[in-house]
């Protein structure tokens, strides 16, 4: 019987110092992401039978983190985190670009004047460049989805440069754009949603796995436990090769919209955290972190199109002690975002100005 009340004592101080440090963590430390809207909207996506989900227009929201201070979300009249006014015709001697991506464009856990798009933007127009971006980021976004939303978006801003933002994940859901969405997607559309509600997890717990998986090497293997180390493993698995050709399809109906609407195509390519720790390190195994780029820029020379990978410049950053992604969220975080708009203010430069030049000598936009 003595063991027995021992037992129990145990127990339950056990609890009482985990429900200490709970509240603790509640009041002094919050870990879960928090989301308060503004107005009458439950969330941002808008339901859409074709496309899965549309941004909803005029949605605000205020997003709480432990990774972040509070993160203002606003959306425009079109549903797009974009606060510059765009004509539905080009304007003479402005090069218009379309950007399209998921929540890295749309710039998740970064204030607005700080997303990689509108560092980008600005960088140009600094640099002499008259151009303007119309910011397409959506959240929970795959390339097949893009494309979709291509089609919705551009009769209402027709744009000289389409720039389709590609994320390795886009892998796991792509289907061909004829199809309706996979299963996976449907499922991540769910998580899009979901992640815009308070999460129920105990804060402690978020708190563990954040302090777990800011290891490295625990952080790689967790990730090639999971079914997404299919993507990178060599040789190649059957997955691999089928989503690649599933991926190679939309791209190339992508390439065929632009050609149709007289558009330059170009994608810039932005790994997961896990590459970029990866390459980081030079772990050794049969991983692969580059192939997934390496396919793809070598097909879309085919179409014509420009392939930008971001993989290189992102490792050496955080080689030399940058950090660019929030670990726990997996987003880019403030430095990363203000890092990759100037390095793709570089990439674009030249050949924006080329444009720009061309343009205002013909005293309109093509």
């Amino acid at each position: 019987m003595s063991r027995l009340k021992t037992g129990i004592t145990i127990v339950f101080i056990s609890f009482l110092l985990l429900l200490a440090i709970e509240l603790s963590l509640r009041l002094f430390w919050p870990q879960a992401t928090v989301i308060s809207f503004v107005g009458p909207s439950l969330h941002i996506p808008l339901p859409d039978t074709e496309i899965g989900s549309l941004p909803r227009p005029h949605a605000k929201a205020i997003q709480t983190g432990s990774e972040h201070s509070p993160v203002e979300y606003v959306l425009n009249a079109d549903g797009l985190r974009d606060s510059s006014p765009h004509r539905g015709d080009r304007t003479p001697g402005t090069i218009r670009v379309l950007l399209l991506g998921d929540s890295f464009t749309f710039g998740a856990g970064t204030q607005y004047e700080n997303i990689w798009p509108v560092v980008l933007e600005q960088e140009l127009t600094k640099r002499g460049c008259n151009v303007k971006f119309v910011k397409a980021g959506m959240l929970g976004g795959d390339t097949r989805t893009e494309y979709l939303f291509l089609q919705h978006i551009y009769p209402k801003f027709p744009s000289d440069i389409i720039v389709v933002v590609f994320l390795p994940n886009d892998l796991f859901t792509n289907v061909p754009s004829r199809k309706g969405a996979s299963t996976e997607y449907v499922q991540t559309q769910a998580q899009s949603v979901g992640w815009f509600r308070k999460s129920e997890d105990l804060h402690s717990i978020i708190l563990l796995e954040r302090c777990l998986l800011s290891f490295d090497r625990l952080y790689t293997w967790l990730y090639l436990i999971s079914p997404r180390s299919a993507y990178y493993t060599t040789p190649p698995s059957d997955t691999f090769r089928e989503k690649i050709a599933h991926t190679e399809q939309i791209f190339s109906d992508f390439a065929s919209y632009c050609q149709n609407n007289h558009s330059e195509l170009i994608v810039v390519s932005i790994p997961q955290l896990f590459q970029v720790i990866w390459a980081v390190n030079g772990y050794s195994g049969p991983v692969d972190v580059d192939q997934i780029d390496r396919s793809l820029t070598k097909f879309m020379e085919t179409l014509g199109g420009t392939w930008i990978t971001t993989l290189p410049f992102l490792a050496d950053l955080q080689k030399h002690g940058i950090e660019t992604y929030y670990r726990f969220d997996g987003h880019l975080n403030k430095s990363g975002n203000v890092q990759l708009g100037i390095f793709l203010a570089d990439k674009l430069q030249s050949r924006l100005s080329s444009r720009t030049a061309k343009t205002v000598g013909a005293g309109q936009v093509r």
